[in-house]
């Protein structure tokens, strides 16, 4: 995943893999996200100060900027023990926005020739800066983590002595699990915590931005599901100003429906996913050769008709009453290479959707589902319309 061969994510050996996860299994534990609740509230209320802002001002949120900032500030604090503050400086986070659309748009050539990535990486920062602008907020944040591991390292070593002065030094949390895990001492070096580092702030702010997003157009262009996910918001969310812990929200079942439908209408993954077993496989008559690659598409699955009737339908009802559709429900994978992150990630959705719709009343503006939410085109996430500008909505007022 854009240079990061030595992470988790990159990593295609399964036993190695398995080693490696099993590294960060802590950072994402049901306990560790339910002792970061402060961190994922205190990024909730800022987003919706950004939400009330736009309702004084009567501006336009353009939801791609304003939710990849909420999600890469949230991500970063929580691995990293740091904000990258995208929330308090729109200009970042557009230009960090227009840099995840880049990688997108690269990463079909990328998956062909993957020798560019290792060769891209290479070149002098400043000489990216000119022939490809867009493309050096990844070389940054490539630079910022190794960085940001070479501290740690050292901090670490400072403390082991006992001549530590700042122990804020030693506040990445994925640092501190992957450097204590039994993994051996080249599997602990620089450049692996750097690039599953990469990995994880990344991948965890681009996948959850895009599903707030359009998870926000569904909810609005839907009226009767948008009155129903408000009264329910109401019972569980009495008083507007406190926000309430993720599991709560998780007991309403029609709260929980709408949030899975999101996750299967978008259907953000694209690409297939292939995996290449170490023993000869068979499915049917049919036998398939050690070490082939075997992939599905999350995609075709969430939006097949003969498992989902009437699959581009947003309709949160499918879900309740029909236990069995969990077996298809692949948002996030399924088996050893599901996505890591997923409970942050539900974690971040329940909460942020039901801050924002509990507090605001939203209107679409100039969205259409064809330019702005549907897929035209595959870069490991659905890519949209050229001249997609997002979905944008206006804030009509205040809830109460």
């Amino acid at each position: 995943m854009a240079g990061s061969s030595l992470s988790g994510f990159g990593t295609v050996e399964h036993h190695l893999h398995g080693k490696r996860r099993a590294a960060l299994s802590p950072l994402f534990a049901s306990r560790a996200i339910a002792n970061a609740k402060e961190i994922i509230h205190e990024q909730v209320e800022i987003l919706s100060s950004a939400f009330q802002s736009k309702s004084a001002s009567q501006e336009v949120a353009e939801l791609r900027s304003v939710f990849v900032a909420f999600t890469s500030d949230t991500v970063h604090q929580y691995a990293m023990g740091v904000s990258t503050d995208l929330q308090r400086n729109e200009q970042s986070a557009r230009k960090w926005w227009l840099t995840l659309q880049a990688v997108s748009k690269m990463t079909p050539t990328a998956k062909q020739f993957p020798l560019l990535l290792s060769l891209g990486q290479k070149v002098p920062l400043g000489l990216i800066r000119v022939l490809k602008p867009e493309m050096a907020g990844l070389l940054e944040i490539h630079e910022d983590m190794f960085a940001r591991a070479k501290m740690h390292v050292a901090a670490e070593k400072e403390s082991n002595s006992g001549t530590l002065a700042d122990e804020k030094k030693l506040g990445a949390p994925l640092f501190r699990y992957m450097r204590s895990s039994p993994l051996p001492p080249h599997e602990k070096g620089l450049h692996r915590l750097a690039q599953e580092a990469f990995s994880v702030v990344v991948a965890g702010g681009e996948t959850t931005a895009k599903m707030l997003e359009l998870g926000t157009f569904y909810i609005l262009d839907n009226p009767l599901v948008l009155k129903r996910f408000k009264d329910k918001l109401s019972k569980v969310m009495p008083d507007v100003s406190k926000i309430p812990t993720s599991k709560a929200l998780e007991e309403v079942p029609y709260i929980v429906a709408v949030v899975k439908e999101i996750l299967r209408i978008s259907a953000m993954v694209t690409s297939r996913l292939p995996l290449m077993a170490e023993e000869e496989l068979r499915y049917g008559d049919w036998v398939i050769p050690r070490k082939t690659p075997v992939g599905m598409t999350p995609h075709d699955v969430l939006l097949h008709p003969g498992v989902f009737p009437a699959p581009e339908k947003f309709d949160p009802d499918r879900w309740i009453g029909h236990p069995h559709l969990d077996r298809y429900f692949v948002p996030f994978g399924k088996g050893t290479r599901m996505c890591q992150g997923m409970r942050v990630a539900l974690a971040e959705l329940y909460l942020a959707l039901a801050t924002i719709f509990r507090r605001f009343d939203l209107e679409l503006y100039d969205t259409t589902k064809a330019r702005d939410v549907d897929y035209v085109g595959d870069g490991f996430l659905g890519a949209h319309h050229p001249d997609s500008v997002g979905v944008r909505v206006r804030v009509l007022s205040i809830r109460t």
